[in-house]
């Protein structure tokens, strides 16, 4: 099949229309039944991004797909029930007014247009300068916008011998969720320097990097095709000849040098997991790589959004050798002790 979806803890989403003329295909959310582990494998054989996707208590894998792919799942024998028939509508009738919070929201249903995560960053810098960096471009992307990262340590603006850690959020353009959550914590070590013996560790400590936004086209897409929010454009802006609307582009995500164009992937321009022509083919992807290049960081966590999981390596089926194994998994209880997360990778 030539399929359509989305990633991983549970967010807030989005797509477009495009043109007078044109309308989107509206995202609808299914629930499929299938067979562990053969029919998760099958999915993502066929280009759907499995990882967004998660099991009720009965077993039903719930899976959001393009409008016009609920017929295409029919069709290839799947057993199909339409939750959610327009994810979009859902979005934006289920959000809530407005409240006094103490940790500022954006326009999008909560969440931070480009314009709003900008200024964020520029205040948190403003405010707090003896631990929040000014923003630097580590690159552009398709369309020649700036990615931005910042860094957060008790001298932000030298260069120490600290343990460095890069956090990043947005590979997905829907999944604006992990933008947020990055954002929080920044405020949470702010507020707390000197007070919290854990937060100012942190900051005394290490050096925390954050690109908040990779996919800015994508992002930028979706907030502007559906200013209410609820778009559901996930990867890049190229042009990959699938029309304007949310199934062009390469998956960011698909697109880095490790086993590229493996399973869970796919080489059909329109599938949402659609690898690209070639490993680090996307401005964006390459920005990501010669950040990390150019530093020594001792770990990377890449936010997504749906699937409420924490995920280490090897996305292939294959572990980490030991002790690296035992090291992520121990290190992944105690970051999931709170919420309760499973972890594994990405196969399991």
């Amino acid at each position: 099949m030539r399929s359509h979806v989305r990633r991983f803890i549970l967010i807030l989403l989005w797509t477009a229309v495009y043109g007078q003329h044109w309308t989107p295909d509206p995202y609808a959310q299914v629930s499929i039944g299938l067979v562990w582990p053969d029919g998760i494998q099958r999915l993502a054989a066929e280009g759907y991004p499995v990882e967004d996707g998660w099991f009720d208590r009965e077993g039903n894998f719930h899976l959001p797909v393009p409008g016009s792919a609920v017929a295409q799942l029919v069709a290839e024998g799947w057993k199909v029930m339409v939750d959610i028939p327009d994810l979009t509508t859902y979005f934006q009738e289920r959000n809530v007014p407005a409240v006094q919070r103490e940790f500022p929201l954006g326009s999008l249903l909560g969440n931070y247009t480009l314009e709003e995560a900008l200024a964020r960053m520029d205040s948190l810098a403003l405010r707090y300068p003896n631990l929040v960096s000014p923003r630097d471009s580590i690159g552009a992307t398709i369309e020649n916008r700036a990615i931005w990262a910042f860094k957060v340590s008790d001298n932000p603006t030298q260069d120490e011998d600290e343990p460095e850690v890069l956090y990043t959020g947005l590979t997905h353009a829907r999944e604006p969720l992990g933008m947020m959550n990055l954002f929080y914590f920044v405020q949470q070590i702010c507020e707390g320097y000197g007070t919290d013996p854990e937060l100012t560790f942190l900051a005394n400590e290490r050096e925390l990097w954050f690109i908040p936004i990779v996919n800015v086209d994508g992002y930028v897409y979706n907030q502007t095709m559906f200013p209410g929010g609820g778009g559901m454009q996930r990867k890049n802006r190229r042009d990959t000849g699938c029309g304007p609307g949310t199934e062009r582009g390469v998956d960011l995500n698909r697109n880095f040098d490790y086993d590229w164009g493996g399973p869970g992937s796919s080489g059909y321009p329109c599938d949402p997991t659609f690898h690209g022509d070639s490993a680090f083919s996307e401005p964006e992807s390459r920005a990501v790589r010669d950040f990390i290049l150019a530093h020594d960081f001792s770990n990377v966590l890449h936010y997504h959004a749906y699937g409420n999981v924490l995920i280490f390596p090897f996305g292939d089926g294959t572990y980490p050798p030991e002790p690296d194994e035992t090291t992520f998994r121990e290190i992944g209880a105690a970051m999931t002790v709170v919420n309760h997360f499973p972890v594994g990778t990405g196969i399991e």
